[in-house]
């Protein structure tokens, strides 16, 4: 019951079921009818967090080391702390959408915790928290282009790669994002 609870009255009631609720199933089926997801972000608020995979467990994913990674290049922009579960909120959580998308969707998933507090009435901060979150997202869509699964596992092609995400700027011009990869095999730009 760790992160969330069987009992109908508390706020982290997790459902009856696994993939319960309507909206849950409509995005399973999304997921497992296509097939080809292999990033996903699934927001939540608050607390300037980038949380992944694993959240049920305090343990490492296969591809913890890729997770980090694209972690850490990724909150370069925000300046969110990163890491799994455990090592963001202090817990391990049940039941959450990053566990399902990578285990068993195949989808590289994150999920960022935005904000100081649940609700932010100050359309001046909603603003900033878009903006700081806008090049993370772009990022993230980017890496999809090059993380999937290889011969030996999820990112065995990726097996020794570091991602270096390097945002090229927004401002009143084009945005531009360039994606290195570091590693055996991968010296290139995508």
């Amino acid at each position: 019951n760790g992160g969330s609870s069987p009992y109908t009255f508390d706020e982290t009631y997790r459902g009856p079921s696994a993939g319960s609720e309507p909206e849950i199933q409509a995005v399973m089926t999304l997921m497992t009818r296509e097939g080809c997801f292999r990033t996903a972000l699934n927001y939540h608020s608050y607390s300037n967090l980038w949380i992944y995979p694993w959240g049920y467990v305090n343990e490492n994913t296969p591809d913890s080391v890729v997770y980090r990674d694209l972690a850490e290049e990724i909150t370069d922009y925000n300046g969110y702390s990163y890491g799994t579960g455990m090592e963001t909120v202090g817990y391990v959580s049940n039941g959450d959408s990053d566990d399902w998308m990578y285990g068993d969707a195949l989808c590289f998933a994150f999920t960022p915790e935005v904000g100081e507090w649940f609700w932010q009435s100050d359309t001046a901060t909603i603003v900033q928290q878009f903006n700081s979150n806008l090049m993370p997202n772009i990022m993230t869509a980017q890496a999809a282009g090059v993380v999937g699964r290889g011969g030996g596992g999820m990112l065995a092609d990726l097996t020794g790669a570091r991602p270096v995400l390097t945002g090229l700027g927004l401002g009143a011009g084009p945005a531009g994002l360039a994606l290195l990869l570091a590693g055996p095999g991968w010296p290139g730009l995508l």
